[in-house]
């Protein structure tokens, strides 16, 4: 089944390090499919927009109620490798906790990654 529209449009803006824009992309299309799914995806786009901020508070936040939306998801679930994203997202978690304690002076940019690459 193809991937709709606003949801393949949240994945070019995602990876064009568009965040706050994939974040509203997608969040048009969950409120006509509202899946707890895509509550996590656009939790995980926001914790982008945060990192970019340096808001490292934020992004923690955002990241603690991402995550259990969709580590509920199959591992592969809506055209997406739903695990391989949840493994990003946990490994962001720990490095944004890592730098708002003070553990880490600047932000690892390889964990920015594409979400193109976890489409099923």
């Amino acid at each position: 089944m193809p991937l709709p529209a606003k949801v393949l449009e949240f994945v070019e803006l995602f990876d064009a390090g568009r965040y706050w824009d994939a974040h509203e992309a997608l969040e048009d299309h969950w409120r006509e499919d509202r899946v707890d799914f895509y509550k996590g995806m656009i939790q995980v786009a926001a914790a982008f927009v945060h990192v970019d901020k340096r808001n490292w508070l934020g992004a923690r936040k955002v990241l603690l109620r991402a995550l259990p939306y969709l580590e509920a998801c199959p591992a592969s679930h809506r055209g997406f490798d739903v695990a391989a994203v949840c493994d990003h997202g946990r490994r962001l978690l720990e490095a944004v906790e890592r730098l708002e304690a003070g553990e880490l002076e600047e932000f690892d940019e390889s964990l920015r990654f594409r979400m193109r690459n976890h489409l099923a």
